[in-house]
């Protein structure tokens, strides 16, 4: 398993409250939506991420739901 920095698994656990065990693969995917590798997600390039969950994953969750969990990682701040 991969080690996540404090940001990254911060991402990660906003994600896990809506999506569970799937929340990795998730995230996972999503960057690589973005062109970035999740291992090197930062401040500059999280709302592209963002993004990208916002737009996919209302597959898996409400609309509202995605809204929320996106604008909620782009107001985190990695450390």
């Amino acid at each position: 398993m991969v080690e996540y920095n404090k940001y990254q698994r911060m991402i990660m656990s906003v994600l896990a409250r809506k999506l569970g065990p799937a929340a990795e693969d998730f995230a996972r995917d999503m960057a690589q939506l973005a062109g970035i590798s999740f291992e090197n997600i930062s401040n500059e390039n999280v709302e592209t991420f963002a993004m990208h969950v916002e737009k996919n994953a209302p597959r898996y969750i409400s609309e509202f739901e995605a809204k929320f969990t996106a604008n909620t990682i782009r107001k985190l701040r990695p450390s």
